[in-house]
């Protein structure tokens, strides 16, 4: 099967050839996988946004709702409380905590 194939004689006509709407087909197609990407890229832009927002909430009403540091009570600052009530306020702790596991010590609520 050796020819000698000559293009002189097809000349101008096609030897193939394309069904009707093959190319608007195709176009479309096109355009409908470019439309799903940026919409798939689009919904993803949303929800990384949206992710981003609550993160920045978390973090903010972490910082903000923290409670605040409390100051250490010595036994001196607390000593120094008590002596600052009236007579009445000291008799009255002195009453309720009389019996307390962790106040064994009369001296100092004198």
């Amino acid at each position: 099967m050796n020819h000698k194939f000559d293009f002189d004689q097809v000349g101008r006509r096609m030897p193939y050839t394309v069904p009707d709407g093959a190319f608007a087909a195709i176009e479309s197609e096109v355009m409908n996988r470019v439309h799903r990407q940026q919409s798939v890229r689009h919904r993803m832009w949303w929800y990384s946004a949206a992710a981003a927002a609550v993160v920045a909430v978390i973090a903010i009403g972490a910082v903000l709702l923290r409670p605040a540091p409390q100051p250490e009570a010595s036994f001196e600052s607390v000593l120094a409380a008590y002596q600052n009530l009236s007579t009445d306020d000291q008799d009255y702790l002195a009453q309720y905590y009389d019996n307390d596991l962790f106040i064994t010590d009369d001296d100092y609520l004198e």
